[in-house]
């Protein structure tokens, strides 16, 4: 299960921190893909201290000083979780004001090692369509074979972001990144949550039974 990589759960000292930001633009199930996500977190095999931002909070300037201070309070071994639910595209992620850009989420992230210890995972999670064509509340852009193709290129700029110059490795040890869609296809939004969290929180359910 791909949420398995969240944490070491031999190392009980390790503290792990979690940043969960749900911005909907009209998406529905926004709130109950949240809800989900915290649950897995705050379970005790993974001991995740969790943090929301919902619509309003979820500004870029706040979402950033989160991601900082979040990253300067993980301690050796430990884990930082960032999960959005909300739009994307390959060049970043709507938030509430703007749209973040993949390189402010690189320094945010970058700002709060500064001086400390890599982290031992930083584990990256996009629950957001193809979200080219769904930017209709902010501007009108055409649905094109190249616009569904964000999610997926979205998620592939982010590693190579992440990964780029600058000594990635005194920030990280380890990287991972999850996009919930394909490169053609939505990420199927609907009122009880999306198909990507719900199917995770599904399968997570199944597996600690």
């Amino acid at each position: 299960m791909t949420i398995g990589v969240l944490t070491d759960v031999e190392n009980a000292d390790a503290k792990n921190v979690a940043l969960l930001v749900g911005v909907t633009y009209g998406l529905p199930g926004i709130d109950i893909d949240l809800k989900n996500v915290k649950e897995i977190a705050a379970h005790p095999g993974y001991q995740f201290d969790t943090h929301e931002l919902w619509e309003d909070e979820g500004m870029v300037e706040n979402v950033a000083k989160n991601l900082t201070d979040l990253s300067a309070s993980v301690t050796s071994g430990g884990t930082l979780f960032f999960y959005f639910s909300g739009h994307g595209s390959k060049e970043g992620l709507l938030m509430q004001d703007r749209l973040m850009k993949i390189g402010e989420i690189k320094a945010a992230i970058e700002k709060g090692r500064e001086g400390k210890a890599p982290l031992e995972r930083l584990v990256m999670m996009f629950d957001s369509c193809y979200s080219g064509a769904l930017l209709n509340g902010v501007r009108k852009v055409e649905h094109t074979q190249e616009n569904s193709r964000d999610s997926q290129a979205f998620a592939d700029a982010l590693v190579r972001e992440l990964q780029a110059s600058n000594r990635a490795e005194t920030y990280w040890k380890k990287l991972f990144v999850f996009a919930s869609s394909r490169a053609d296809e939505t990420s199927a939004a609907g009122y009880d949550g999306s198909a990507f969290t719900l199917n995770m929180k599904k399968a997570f359910d199944e597996s600690v039974v």
